[in-house]
C-alpha cells in the first residue's frame, strides 16, 4: 500500500466528512519540510458527521491497526459505534487503502475539535480544501 494522503482526503471531502487535520500531514500542509507517514485528524463528534466519517472510512476498506495486528482488522464502521470508539480510546490508529489515518479525539493540550476548528485554517490540496489546525495548534499538540 503507497501513502497517499491527498487521497484519504478526497474521500472525506467526498462525503462531507468535518475534520481538522494534525499532526505531521498538518505541519506539512503548513510548509514543514518534515515528512509523515499518516494523516492525523480531529472529527466533529456530531451525529451526522460521523454516519459521514463511517461511510468514508468503509469506502477506503478501513481496518483498526494494534501492535498484534500491525495489517490491521477489518470492521464495518457504523456512526454510533464511531463515537464510542473515538471517545474512549482517544486515538484510533487506522489502515486505509490509501494510507494510515489516525482519528484524535483530543490531541496533547487542547480541547479537541471544537477549540482546533476556531483557529483552522482553510488550505487548498489539490482540488480540494482542508481545515488545517493552526501551526501553533500543531506545535503544541
Amino acid at each position: 500500500m503507497e501513502f497517499d494522503p491527498r487521497r484519504i482526503l478526497e474521500v472525506l471531502a467526498k462525503h462531507r466528512v468535518e475534520y481538522v487535520v494534525v499532526g505531521g500531514i498538518g505541519g506539512t500542509l503548513h510548509g514543514s519540510p518534515m515528512s509523515t507517514d499518516d494523516v492525523d485528524v480531529v472529527p466533529a463528534l456530531k451525529k451526522t458527521n460521523l454516519d459521514s466519517l463511517a461511510a468514508a472510512l468503509n469506502e477506503m476498506n478501513t481496518r483498526i491497526r494494534s501492535s498484534e495486528a500491525p495489517e490491521g482488522i477489518e470492521v464495518q464502521f457504523i456512526g454510533k459505534d464511531l463515537q464510542k470508539r473515538i471517545v474512549e480510546f482517544r486515538f484510533l490508529s487506522l489502515s486505509t487503502d490509501h494510507g494510515n489515518l489516525d482519528l484524535i479525539h483530543r490531541p496533547a493540550g487542547t480541547g479537541g475539535y471544537q477549540e482546533l476548528a476556531r483557529n483552522a485554517q482553510t488550505l487548498r490540496v489539490g482540488e480540494i480544501e482542508v481545515r488545517v489546525s493552526a501551526l501553533e495548534d500543531i506545535i503544541r499538540s
